[in-house]
């Protein structure tokens, strides 16, 4: 039974994908991009997304952090996770709530994220 849509914003398709199957295995409909400015306007267009999976590192000129911040200030009961390989954002530099995970995720990482999310929405 799918609970929530997922939105995946991640520019490298293959991780994606990945990511995208992991949310789907584990009851989710994911919906995928990779920019944030599509992200945005599938925000604005898609009912029912729950949950925002973001990497920091995008291309154009808004990156995952900027557009988790944008998530926050207008849809403030969104859960946010925030992702990168390349950068560890210190706690003040995420919005309140979001919760960071390292690439590359592991398959324990993203059954316990997708718990806990149950958890959060329940």
């Amino acid at each position: 039974m799918t609970i929530a849509k997922v939105l995946i914003v991640e520019d490298e398709m293959l991780i994606r994908m990945g990511i995208a199957a992991d949310f789907e295995d584990a009851g989710y409909d994911p919906v995928q991009t990779g920019t944030a400015y599509d992200a945005l306007h599938i925000l604005r267009t898609v009912e029912g997304i729950k949950v925002v999976f973001t990497d920091i590192n995008m291309p154009g000129d808004m990156d995952g952090l900027t557009l988790a911040h944008y998530v926050r200030q207008h849809w403030p009961h969104m859960v946010i996770i925030i992702s990168s390989g390349k950068q560890l954002p210190t706690i003040a530099a995420l919005p309140a709530g979001a919760r960071f995970l390292a690439k590359p995720v592991t398959q324990a990482a993203m059954t316990l994220l997708c718990h806990d999310i149950k958890e959060q929405l329940a």
